[in-house]
């Protein structure tokens, strides 16, 4: 009798292992440094660099071209919170601790350093600020702030604040939500990939 050895096509599999990427991917947390703005994989946001609006009111902040043009608009408190948590802060407490070290780093170092450069690379307690929207409507804005603090320790907080001039050293946190791509387009691109 013949055996019959069945054989796969490499060409197959590449559908497959793309979906299976695209799972494996995001079931945690990344953030991306992109230059003049950052990606969080786990909410799908770009978040444009706070020293962006550097200078500029929360309301000139949202008729800058960022908004009008770019597509960004105001994060939310919820969505700043998640962001810090996703970088790995535990509490936002503005309590200093080792185990948010890194990621109030991880923070100042993709969002950027808000004070003045002399002192975000001289400053033992470099921040990054900005302002997010608290309650749509009433005038409130978030204020957070991450540290990064040169003994080690690191610390986050968010405050409610009815601030609402330009200040140099507070930015505002815009972003904008990147399409994931659905695994049935890659799915998809797989198939014509075999077809080729």
């Amino acid at each position: 009798s013949m055996g019959i050895t069945p054989r796969l096509k490499l060409g197959f599999l590449v559908p497959i292992l793309m979906a299976a990427a695209v799972c494996a991917t995001s079931s945690s947390a990344l953030l991306i440094d992109n230059g003049s703005t950052t990606t969080d994989t786990a909410t799908n946001l770009e978040w444009l660099d706070l020293t962006a609006t550097l200078g500029l009111s929360y309301a000139d902040a949202l008729t800058s071209t960022f908004v009008t043009v770019d597509g960004y608009r105001s994060a939310t408190s919820l969505e700043v919170a998640q962001l810090f948590t996703n970088a790995g802060i535990g509490t936002l407490d503005n309590l200093a601790r080792e185990v948010d070290f890194a990621g109030a780093s991880l923070l100042l170092d993709t969002l950027g350093c808000t004070l003045t450069p002399a002192v975000c690379a001289t400053s033992s307690n470099p921040s990054a600020t900005g302002f997010a929207e608290w309650s749509p409507g009433t005038g409130r804005r978030a204020l957070y702030r991450t540290d990064s603090i040169n003994g080690g320790r690191g610390a986050a907080t968010i405050e409610s604040s009815f601030v609402t001039g330009a200040d140099p050293a507070i930015g505002t946190f815009l972003v904008r939500v990147i399409p994931a791509p659905s695994t049935s387009l890659l799915i998809l691109g797989g198939l014509a990939f075999l077809g080729a």
